[in-house]
């Protein structure tokens, strides 16, 4: 297990992923693999968000709300918690 692997994002139609995403595996202390993901708005981004999902949330759920920041020229960055989305435990 290393933070070489490539994490995926799952979309669906409904749930499309916004352009430019990636996604990746960050590894805690504990060799635990936390899945994050990043996205870069086009030309200098006006500023950064980082979205904290809630207990029982993961990224996917917030693929809307990446895409709206992104257009409005935020860089966003958004992780599944440890046990959550498909962090491991």
């Amino acid at each position: 297990m290393t933070d070489e692997d490539p994490a995926p994002l799952i979309a669906i139609p409904e749930n499309p992923a916004p352009n430019g995403g990636i996604a990746k595996w960050l590894i805690s202390a504990d060799q635990v693999r936390l899945r994050a993901a990043f996205w870069q708005p086009d030309g200098t981004a006006k500023g950064s968000f980082l979205i904290l999902p809630g207990r029982t949330e993961f990224i996917e759920k917030y693929f809307e709300l990446c895409g709206e920041l992104l257009q409005r020229g935020f860089a966003v960055g958004i992780l599944d918690w440890r046990g959550q989305g498909l962090s491991d435990r």
